[in-house]
């Protein structure tokens, strides 16, 4: 499967065409998605399920060290949390 990813915007677009409905509400529909995903998968620790598609988690990153690739000297990357998907 080769090409470019789909953007929100695409996602949009294609909701647009396909249900006759203009592109603000298609854009405000993905975005309503997004946020409701990004939200569950916060508040709970089992992520989202979306039967078709695969999970949401949220995931712990640990502190580590990297390295600048332009000078190679080491740089100190901070812990974060990232919302990650698996496909089904």
């Amino acid at each position: 499967m080769a090409g470019r990813a789909t953007t929100a915007k695409g996602l949009a677009k294609i909701i647009s065409s396909k249900h006759g409905m203009s592109m603000s509400e298609a854009k405000e529909i993905v975005n309503k998605v997004v946020t409701a995903v990004q939200e569950e998968a916060a508040s709970n620790e089992g992520g989202v399920f979306l039967g078709t598609l695969g999970k949401f988690v949220f995931k712990n990153l640990a502190a580590r060290t990297a390295r600048n690739l332009h000078t190679g000297e080491p740089v100190e990357v901070p812990a974060k949390t990232v919302l990650k998907f698996k496909a089904k």
